[in-house]
């Protein structure tokens, strides 16, 4: 039968097809710990201060995940970089992913890019390994070296068709390097182009700014009821006056999964809309992730984190007993007043006349083990998930009897406690010592939640241009227009800029234009609704302070007639 995969998965499938025989692979801290080792046992010189970094670890592990996917190896970067008279940084750069390397090899484990890599080898050797099992890919602006040899593997056997999302207009322009690289690197031939179909709307002003969006001299497009502006003061008055049109179309029998709200920073702007929409009883599905450290979950572990390391202060002892839901408020209000008065200066000091010290603070710290001391912070998170209902009902129980958890702080728990419990098996890889406190509470920090389980049915989706791409809705929401945030500004990569890319000469690793992939992005939004488009901004801040709207609403207002200013104010 028919498999929908990732790209991920499809190079498992691939690996499994050629009889791979791969190392474990390794968990995320795991990984980042074998970073960390080869950053302390590579000598350097010109990133010696950086390296020293609370964050030069983790942008150093984006950096190798990166040149993994390029398929460029350490040994490549560094003859690039041995040819400019200034390479001596990239030569570091590239002797520790080398030895990053190694420490991976010598701890008998595997990551995503060796495992790619060992995967492609085998294909080039035994190209009739796949069989004759057809390939479509969709969904795809761009794709990385890795997956795009293994396009061309597994066309060695089998038919692959690729949907690209392309025309030519400035638009879709995103899509014109993957296209060129299909054709001109591994020969495709274009099978068939299929037009644009404007029946997907009733509203000629929803065909005109899909068809004209960012085309000079296009034809403008009329003004009807398939396009609304909101213009709203700061961030509580736009997700209310969101939350009061979809009110609205819901009480004149619009279902709600025909709604659907994007932003371009869905995770920042997602949690205060589904708490509104929430409290005007819409159902919603918000489709991305919150970092641990937002929940109770995760800020309670965060400070029991510091509180318990050697050097923790009253300050955070306190912010540790207000976090957890088991300590009765007149406990830490206690504290807070000693604190205040008595100017303790350490956290033994502070609960000098306690009978017993807190209870989470005496697992953790007194923990004979840094493993240990993981494993009761693993463990600590699940207590603070469970401990606000754990009066409140029977835990356990069947047939909807059981405790009334709440669902995200779970979902954190059980993450929080999966992270910790592999954190704890850290000292086993060579190299590496196991974690301290700091660590644990950097790695949470780091670590990400997902707001939404389930189906999306019977729901308003809160989601990003990426994820709407693929579908449509009856009412769109593009929220959060403000210059900065959609278009996003451009960033440069914190260890290896695009000058630096451009001078090694290395192909693989230059970025598109991050304009292309915006306009690509809100184009995206402008064209998925097919009854009416919201586009929506803050004028101010919650404090009155004025706020700058995208300019991409002034390329909407562009096209539409007789001109801006008359089709802003109708």
């Amino acid at each position: 039968g028919v498999s929908i995969r990732t790209f991920a998965s499809l190079f498992d499938d691939a690996a499994r097809a050629v009889s791979l025989d791969l190392a474990p692979p390794l968990t995320e801290p795991e990984r980042l710990a074998l970073v960390r080792a080869a950053i302390t046992t590579t000598p350097l010189r010109r990133l010696r201060r950086s390296a020293a970094r609370a964050g030069f670890a983790p942008a150093l592990d984006t950096l190798i995940r990166e040149l993994q996917q390029a398929l460029v190896a350490p040994g490549e970067l560094d003859r690039a970089a041995s040819e400019l008279t200034d390479g001596e940084y990239e030569r570091e750069l590239a002797a520790l992913a080398a030895n990053y390397a190694r420490l991976r090899d010598d701890a008998q484990r595997s990551d995503p890019g060796s495992r790619a890599d060992a995967t492609l080898r085998a294909l080039r050797t035994a190209p009739d390994a796949w069989g004759e099992r057809p390939v479509f890919i969709y969904g795809f602006d761009d794709l990385s070296r890795a997956q795009l040899e293994l396009v061309a593997g597994l066309g060695r056997s089998s038919e692959v068709v690729v949907a690209v999302d392309y025309e030519d207009r400035d638009a879709l322009r995103a899509g014109s390097g993957l296209l060129a690289e299909l054709r001109s690197e591994l020969g495709a031939e274009v099978a068939a182009e299929l037009a644009h179909d404007p029946r997907y709307t009733e509203r000629e002003s929803l065909r005109r700014l899909d068809l004209g969006l960012f085309e000079p001299g296009a034809e403008p497009a009329p003004i009807d009821d398939g396009l609304l502006l909101l213009e709203c003061a700061g961030e509580l008055g736009e997700v209310e006056a969101v939350g009061a049109e979809i009110a609205r179309l819901l009480a004149d029998g619009t279902a709600p999964d025909d709604i659907a709200i994007v932003a371009r920073d869905v995770a920042h702007r997602a949690p205060a809309l589904g708490r509104v929409l929430s409290r005007l009883e819409i159902p919603v599905a918000v489709e991305t992730s919150v970092p641990l450290d937002r929940t109770a979950v995760g800020r309670g572990l965060v400070a029991l984190c510091r509180a318990a390391a050697p050097d923790g202060e009253p300050s955070d002892l306190l912010a540790q007993l207000r976090a957890d839901p088991a300590m009765a408020p007149e406990a830490a209000d206690w504290l807070e007043r000693r604190i205040r008065r008595a100017h303790p200066t350490s956290i033994d000091e502070a609960i000098a006349t306690w009978e017993t010290p807190p209870r989470h603070l005496t697992a953790v710290g007194g923990a004979p083990s840094a493993t240990e001391r993981m494993r009761a912070l693993a463990a600590v998170a699940r207590e603070l998930a469970e401990e606000p209902h754990r009066r409140a009902a029977p835990v356990g129980g069947g047939d909807g009897d059981g405790a009334p958890f709440e669902p995200l702080e779970r979902r954190a728990a059980a993450v929080a406690a999966e992270l910790l419990d592999e954190l704890a098996e850290i000292g086993r890889l060579p190299g590496c010592e196991p974690p301290d406190l700091a660590e644990a509470a950097e790695a949470i920090e780091g670590a990400q939640v997902p707001l939404w389980r389930g189906p999306a049915e019977g729901r308003v989706r809160i989601l990003d241009p990426y994820r709407m791409r693929a579908g449509r809705a009856r009412h769109l929401f593009c929220v959060a227009l403000q210059e900065g945030e959609f278009p996003r500004r451009a960033t440069q990569d914190p260890l290896l800029s695009d000058e630096r890319r451009s001078a090694l000469g290395i192909a693989a690793l230059r970025r598109r234009d991050p304009q292309d992939e915006e306009r690509y992005l809100f184009h995206a939004c402008v064209s998925r609704p097919t009854e009416r488009l919201y586009v929506s901004w803050q004028a101010c801040d919650d404090e009155g302070r004025p706020l700058a709207r995208s300019p991409f609403v002034d390329e909407i207002l562009d096209l539409v007639g007789p001109d801006p200013k008359t089709a802003e104010d109708r």
